[in-house]
């Protein structure tokens, strides 16, 4: 009902695992309306560059990357023209 596609490949004989969130919205979605939305908004540039930022905020204020790290786990993110994405190794 949410519109979440998932893929799974279970891949036998290999070890890592990978994970990654895309979502269709990127760096040139500066226009956009909801179904709740009347009219349009628009947001500044680089919003979606900035919100894959805060993804990576933490309010303890310790480098979220240590932690994956701390799990043997390595994460990044990136926001292309029409998408923005945030992958996961581990």
């Amino acid at each position: 009902p949410s519109g979440l596609t998932m893929l799974l490949y279970p891949m036998k004989g290999f070890s890592t695992s990978f994970a990654m969130f895309s979502t269709k919205y990127g760096s040139t979605d500066t226009c956009f309306k909801t179904a709740e939305d009347e009219d349009f908004v628009s947001v500044p540039a680089g919003v979606a560059h900035y919100l894959e930022h805060k993804m990576f905020d933490n309010p303890d204020g310790e480098d979220v990357f240590l932690k994956f790290s701390r799990l043997g786990a390595s994460a990044n993110a990136y926001t292309g023209t029409d998408r923005t994405c945030y992958f996961f190794s581990a």
